[in-house]
């Protein structure tokens, strides 16, 4: 009687068991997600309250946060570009390929670290005269 080896050969020729590593795999995937999806909410979140939060506006003049436009910034970048990053990071941290899915993992804190710097360069903006 024969028995019979589970798995795929190794470049050595001898056996491994079939899914060795996925589930390490899996929980990276999984904590990278939930942790990037945590702070993608966040910022969403805190990222438009800080920033109307900190103009002492007098007039219009006085800085693109004074303005309709840049407190309209204010909001739009967060909440535009936090479910975009959302999307296509997940996406992309779901793919196969394992450059892919680490390039994705910096390609979104990346984003996130500019929608942090493009909202506080609007809510630094005010210069009284």
């Amino acid at each position: 009687m024969t028995t019979r080896a589970v798995g795929r050969r190794d470049a050595v020729g001898g056996m491994r068991a079939s899914g060795a590593g996925a589930g390490g795999r899996g929980v990276v995937v999984a904590s990278s997600l939930v942790l990037l999806w945590a702070a993608t909410g966040v910022l969403m979140l805190v990222l438009p309250l800080g920033a109307m939060a900190s103009d002492p506006c007098g007039s219009a003049a006085d800085g693109l946060i004074c303005m309709a436009r840049g407190r309209a910034l204010c909001w739009q970048i967060p909440w535009f570009g936090g479910p975009v990053l959302a999307v296509v990071g997940t996406v992309a941290i779901l793919a196969r390929v394992r450059a892919v899915r680490c390039g994705a993992v910096l390609a979104w804190a990346v984003g996130l670290v500019a929608m942090v710097v493009a909202v506080g360069e609007i809510a630094n903006s005010y210069r009284p005269r």
